[in-house]
Formats: structure tokens, sequence, C-alpha cells
């Protein structure tokens, strides 16, 4: 399998932590995210105390994951997820 690590800079450098934000695989093209949290690129957390504004940091992080991969719409996009209580 050939697979190419991207770590976009708008969002924080998390080699240091031993992941890459995003991998994509060949053959074919799978993209795999990370889970995507309510970081800035300087590993700074927004909104603390305010979990609306924690959930649209997170949500623009996984925005900006997406169209860094994006094919010019051209792509199907799927997600799976989980949400822990």
């Amino acid at each position: 399998m050939n697979k190419k690590s991207i770590n976009p800079k708008e969002l924080f450098d998390s080699r240091q932590h031993g992941f890459s934000q995003i991998v994509e695989s060949k053959p074919g093209r799978l993209i795999f995210i990370s889970g995507q949290v309510a970081w800035d690129e300087n590993s700074q957390i927004v909104g603390v105390g305010d979990l609306a504004q924690q959930i649209k940091k997170a949500l623009d992080n996984l925005k900006l994951v997406s169209c860094q991969t994006s094919n010019n719409g051209q792509s199907g996009v799927s997600f799976a997820g989980s949400l822990r209580c």
C-alpha cells in the first residue's frame, strides 16, 4: 500500500504526537482523517468554557481537512464517527 501523510499548516502539528492529520492511501484513493478537536494551529484550545464555540472549531477543522483532500468536489465523501457520553 502506498500512502502519503498530509499536515495542513492551518492545523496543529500532530506529528509530535505520532500521527498525521490526513493520510491518503493508494491504490484507489482512500482518505483517512484524524479526530478533529477545538485546537488552533498553535495547539491552543478555542472556546474554553464555550461548548458551542468548541464544536464550531472542531467542525471548521474537519471542513478544512476535507477541502484539503477534495478533488474539486468530484469525489464522494463518507464520514464515520462516534459520540461518547
